[in-house]
């Protein structure tokens, strides 16, 4: 099992709202901001925890949607209180876990009336970070909801996390169709380039600097192509294509040089 979390009780840290939390109809923001802070509560407190408990399954149940709930009691099920999937607390994606600046922010309604994701940021330690989550309902009108998936600032999500780990097999063939893993050079910079659980994201290191980007993959029946993207402003910063059935291709960095 993970580390404890090392944080100050929920009832100390205020879970902070911006102020335009309700704007998007007051009901339905504040019933999947409600969702989010009922389980970092329950999370707080080990007895209650959702994850890495296979005795009780109703909070799994009232939290998670039916298709992420099922993978969550499996791999808890099935890793029989050992360490599986989550070799980390899921609700930080950290070891290591010193908890500070903790605010659940604005529902995004972005997605349509019955979906809605809701972005948590924190401090752990001296890092800032983010996790989205993902919230859906029956219908416009329905005051019910659940969290259908968590999604990381590394590119990872749960969802694919628990996939991973129940259905290695499947997971691995969805990744080999881009084949787009390893050490690459680029002029004379290296890249080291990492698919995450879901196979649709690559986290692109290069040695030079201090973090990761993420690149989305899509293929088309001559090449296989990876963006880095300012989803905001819906434009394109740098790119790889690599025609189908070859190992090296052509990057075009934010400049617009290929190389």
């Amino acid at each position: 099992m993970p580390p404890p979390v090392n944080w100050l009780p929920l009832a100390v840290i205020p879970l902070a709202l911006s102020s335009t939390a309700l704007a998007q109809g007051e009901k339905e923001a504040e019933h999947v901001v409600n969702i989010v802070r009922e389980l970092y509560t329950a999370h707080e407190n080990e007895k209650e925890a959702p994850f890495f408990q296979s005795a009780d399954r109703s909070l799994i149940d009232r939290l998670f949607t039916e298709g992420l709930g099922n993978i969550i009691w499996a791999e808890a099920t099935q890793s029989k209180g050992e360490v599986g999937a989550l070799d980390s607390a899921p609700l930080f994606r950290s070891q290591d876990v010193e908890i500070s600046d903790f605010v659940i922010g604005r529902p995004d309604f972005s997605a349509g009336p019955t979906a809605a994701t809701v972005p948590v940021t924190f401090k752990n330690q001296v890092k800032k970070d983010m996790i989205g989550y993902e919230d859906l309902r029956e219908t416009e009108d329905s005051q019910e909801g659940r969290i259908a998936n968590i999604s990381y600032s590394d590119g990872e999500d749960l969802a694919s996390i628990l996939g991973a780990y129940l259905d290695p097999v499947e997971m691995t063939e969805a990744k080999r169709e881009l084949l787009f893993e390893g050490d690459y050079m680029i002029g004379n910079r290296k890249a080291t380039v990492s698919a995450t659980s879901g196979g649709n994201l690559y986290r692109v290191q290069f040695e030079d600097d201090s973090d990761f980007k993420l690149y989305f993959g899509e293929t088309t029946d001559t090449h296989a192509e990876y963006t880095n993207s300012d989803e905001k402003n819906e434009k394109v910063l740098s790119k790889f294509v690599i025609k189908n059935g070859e190992t090296s291709g052509v990057f075009t960095d934010e400049k617009g040089t290929d190389h």
